[in-house]
């Protein structure tokens, strides 16, 4: 009786002991681990898992491999996530994995590859909460490769695309593309929608001088080859249209100026502006606010 019992023993131990018995016991322990927050801990017993594994016929539970991505990425590891989820089959239907592979793409420089992982996986996206924020990461990923059709497409059908600042970013691209007129046009939505947008009034006002002064120089340029009678009095007539435009900008850069008193840039516009006025006395007085700023 002794001896049978001591033989159960012996084979219970032996069984404990076992490559499944133990991967088992491995996977229950990194499960707990993540609960606790001990991500690096989560790692170093999946590694164990992995040599465990390597020369057998067990496989590791794609549910694990799935926490040690998530791991990964909470320790600041986030070259490594993708090694630990494509382990799997079932990240792709996994909101919040597929968000964190497109984040550690971010963050790892891979622009290229992030912005494939949101086009490939954009309806798992629209199931979260950051559908709004990826299809602004992508708006601005196709802008910034100068893919400006494409962002333009997209800033249409972002989420909430009607607030100033989402707003802006389109008469950006606008302006990229020479649409000027709809970028105009936007401008004054913005400002509709929020007065003292700066972006937006810099913009506007910026646009109604560059016009002004590309067509001032235009006018003068052509009076001066042939300085006449006829000349002079066309020119007087376009000179009235063009002070139109530098009043607009005028009246713009005044506000900016208020909001901001210490912008020189703000200034110097203002200065400009009011020597093409023949405003005399507001020119002198913002020359010296550039001086007195610039000492």
């Amino acid at each position: 009786m002794k001896f049978i019992f001591s033989t159960l023993l012996v084979v219970l131990i032996i069984a404990s002991c076992a490559p499944g018995r133990q991967l088992t016991n491995l996977e229950s322990n990194i499960t707990q681990l993540y609960q606790q927050g001990n991500y690096n801990q989560v790692l170093s017993e999946y590694d164990r898992l992995e040599i465990m594994t390597r020369n057998s016929n067990d496989t590791i539970s794609q549910a694990i491999s799935i926490l040690a991505g998530k791991a990964a990425w909470h320790a600041g590891f986030h070259d490594q996530t993708h090694r630990y989820f494509e382990k799997t089959e079932i990240w792709q239907n996994n909101p919040e994995v597929v968000l964190i592979k497109g984040k550690s793409y971010r963050q790892t420089g891979n622009q290229k590859q992030e912005y494939q992982h949101w086009i490939n996986h954009i309806e798992t996206v629209k199931q979260t909460d950051s559908h709004r924020d990826v299809m602004l990461r992508i708006f601005e990923i196709e802008e910034s490769t100068g893919d400006y059709e494409s962002a333009l497409n997209t800033w249409s059908i972002i989420p909430d695309n009607q607030n100033p600042e989402t707003m802006f970013k389109k008469l950006q691209v606008l302006e990229k593309t020479d649409k000027s007129d709809e970028a105009l046009e936007l401008s004054g939505k913005i400002l509709a929608e929020d007065p003292n947008f700066e972006p937006a009034k810099f913009w506007k006002a910026r646009f109604y001088y560059e016009k002004a002064e590309n067509w001032y120089q235009d006018e003068m340029t052509k009076y001066n080859r042939n300085p006449n009678y006829t000349t002079y009095a066309y020119l007087r007539r376009e000179l009235r249209l063009i002070s139109a435009d530098f009043r607009t900008s005028r009246d713009l850069f005044v506000e900016l100026h208020e909001m901001q008193p210490s912008n020189v840039t703000y200034m110097q516009y203002l200065r400009n502006i009011y020597r093409r006025l023949e405003m005399r006395p507001e020119a002198a007085r913002m020359e010296q606010l550039i001086n007195n700023a610039n000492d």
